[in-house]
């Protein structure tokens, strides 16, 4: 570079706006581009969220009796939704997904519609997954109720009927595995379920009158004095024993009559 272009003052200052100029546009498509993967991130952090709700709200309408409580995670599901569509206006996912879940609070509210109640679940893994489900719907009413979007009453009732359910997606679960035992002719088995239900319902600290009904009817079932329980508190019945269906056999009798038969069995000396 020639001196005369150093030393000319004015060259120089254009040459430094020139080189602020560059590093201020950089600095802005880096911001850009920053905001950009920040607002990409929460967004699939959202949609995410919005799945988890989906599927929170589709257990809980085979878990629980009101109908207001998946309605209630479904409004949760709609303003996380706007909160999507205010990061990332007209995305497309915001506004299908919308749509169908109108519809669904629509239906859910809908009191011509048949609500069946189906609490057992198939493995220990699906008991843990629904319990979480569970927790993490009283966790939101709850939020939700802070925030003034529902009255305290309302809030108590839900938490009450979520602490029920999740008692019932275990206690149902092993009533279920016994009527299934009894239909195989597995008398035994069964007796082991239905006593494992009532232990259960026994540990429980829920005070409600339904659960006393429940330990009695269980005491009543074990004791051979009726096959199933009332349909009231349970309403599962796919799988209930016919009346003329085996009596079940206590384990300790059964072992009893084995050392009897045992002790017949032998020779004498």
């Amino acid at each position: 570079m020639s001196p005369c272009f150093m030393s000319d003052p004015g060259t120089i200052l254009i040459f430094l706006m020139l080189v602020i100029g560059a590093l201020l546009t950089v600095s802005f498509v880096n911001q850009q581009q920053m905001r950009s993967r920040v607002i990409n991130q929460k967004v699939a952090q959202l949609k995410r969220r919005v799945g988890e709700l989906d599927e929170m709200a589709s257990s809980l309408e085979s878990l629980v009796e009101s109908l207001a409580i998946p309605k209630t995670i479904l409004d949760e599901m709609l303003e996380v939704l706007n909160t999507i569509d205010k990061l990332e206006p007209n995305n497309p996912f915001c506004e299908s997904t919308r749509i169908s879940t109108e519809q669904r609070i629509e239906d859910l509210m809908d009191a011509t519609q048949s609500h069946a109640t189906y609490r057992a679940q198939p493995s220990d893994a699906a008991i843990a997954r629904t319990k979480y489900l569970l927790n993490e719907a009283a966790m939101i009413i709850r939020k939700r109720q802070v925030a003034g979007k529902l009255e305290i009453v309302e809030m108590e009732a839900f938490i009450n009927e979520l602490a029920w359910a999740s008692l019932m997606v275990v206690v149902i679960t092993h009533v279920v595995e016994g009527h299934k035992a009894v239909n195989r002719g597995d008398v035994l088995k069964a007796y082991a379920f239905y006593r494992k239900a009532q232990q259960v319902l026994i540990k429980g600290s829920i005070n409600e009158e339904r659960r006393h009904r429940m330990i009695k009817e269980l005491s009543e079932i074990m004791g051979n004095k009726r096959k199933t329980l009332s349909k009231d508190l349970m309403p599962e019945t796919q799988h209930n024993p016919s009346a003329d269906s085996a009596d079940l056999i206590r384990p300790e009798d059964a072992e009893a009559a084995a050392k009897l038969i045992q002790e017949h069995s032998q020779p004498n000396p």
